[in-house]
């Protein structure tokens, strides 16, 4: 079983990812795939026209390989196959795929269901929503909360490094 992580401008092929889940695994007896697309919704008195979605390269993967970690400790699964698009979305586009493998139906629900709202809530993304008269820059995720868990990911290496140091002298 393998886990699959990408973040991309370019669309995906939902049966094609689908695919990916089911591939060079006979262990897994049902598949569950989530896609999100973005929807027309109401904003500032105002309709959604597009969202623009970045991320931080590098520290993005790694936070979605760390949800797909955390659901394979708590479940017993396959494969799992994370697709997460970035830059300019309009109404309809797919944003997210997320599919997951397992033995047992509920394992594999259970485990995209949290992937899904891990992903959405600690994955760093940041969201622009375009509307027919303005532009509103929204973060998922980059509270104050996810801005030092950012900066203790990013010094925990050093951290590390200098305890190793301590115990040489």
């Amino acid at each position: 079983s393998g886990t699959y992580i990408k973040v991309q401008t370019d669309d995906f092929d939902i049966g094609q990812l689908s695919e990916q889940v089911r591939a060079d695994d006979a262990t897994s007896g049902a598949i569950v795939t989530f896609t999100g697309i973005v929807r027309e919704m109401e904003v500032v008195n105002d309709h959604l026209k597009a969202l623009y979605l970045e991320h931080y390269p590098g520290m993005t993967e790694k936070a979605l390989l760390s949800i797909a970690d955390q659901a394979r400790e708590r479940w017993e699964l396959g494969n799992v196959v994370i697709v997460h698009r970035v830059g300019e979305l309009a109404l309809n586009e797919n944003i997210v795929f997320v599919g997951v493998g397992s033995a047992h139906r509920d394992n594999a629900f259970l485990a995209a269901r949290f992937i899904m709202d891990y992903l959405k809530r600690d994955a760093p993304f940041w969201k622009k929503e375009f509307t027919n008269t303005s532009k509103i820059l929204k973060h998922f995720c980059f509270r104050i909360f996810d801005a030092l868990q950012a900066i203790i990911f990013l010094l925990g290496p050093i951290f590390e490094f200098l305890s190793q140091q301590r115990s040489v002298f």
